[in-house]
């Protein structure tokens, strides 16, 4: 059974979609693939979303379909007032989001956007604890689309 988790996120103000795929085996999870996808920055942010769909379409396509993850948890950015995560940072977060939700949902059925309470909640674990035992699967991170590949394991499994 295979999860893929994905983490949007703006970088110099560009969208960065990143994923990470985890296979449950008999002696736990292991990586299997990882992805991160970046934005032009000399596109306009419609043309970055639109070359970031293409890239995420192409990454599905260049996978055999029996390699597909069988769930896919897209991580929902969390809100803290008076952070950089308001305003156009969290318009175009929600906006690069929509396009992973959109290109995942189109090859894979169970695809769901969770929160990282949601995420650790799936992992029956806080949040903190979920993107912990991500690294510890993918030293590399970023975390949280480790503990969101977990948690699609876990929605995967029923």
């Amino acid at each position: 059974m295979r999860g893929l988790g994905i983490v949007c996120s703006i970088k110099n103000g560009r969208p960065v979609v990143s994923g990470i795929v985890l296979e449950a085996t008999d002696d736990g999870e292991k990586l299997v693939d990882s992805f991160e996808l970046v934005a032009d920055r000399r596109e306009d942010f419609p043309q970055q979303l639109a070359t970031l769909l293409e890239d995420l379409q192409s990454k599905f396509a260049a996978t055999e379909k029996h390699d597909w993850p069988d769930a896919v948890v897209v991580r929902a950015m969390d809100f803290y007032r008076g952070r950089s995560n308001l305003g156009d940072t969290a318009q175009k977060r929600y906006a690069a989001e929509g396009v992973a939700l959109a290109v995942a949902r189109s090859r894979v059925r169970q695809t769901v956007w969770l929160t990282g309470l949601e995420v650790g909640n799936k992992c029956g674990a806080s949040k903190d604890a979920a993107e912990a035992r991500g690294l510890e699967i993918v030293p590399s991170g970023p975390k949280e689309a480790a503990a969101a590949a977990l948690a699609a394991l876990r929605v995967a499994g029923g």
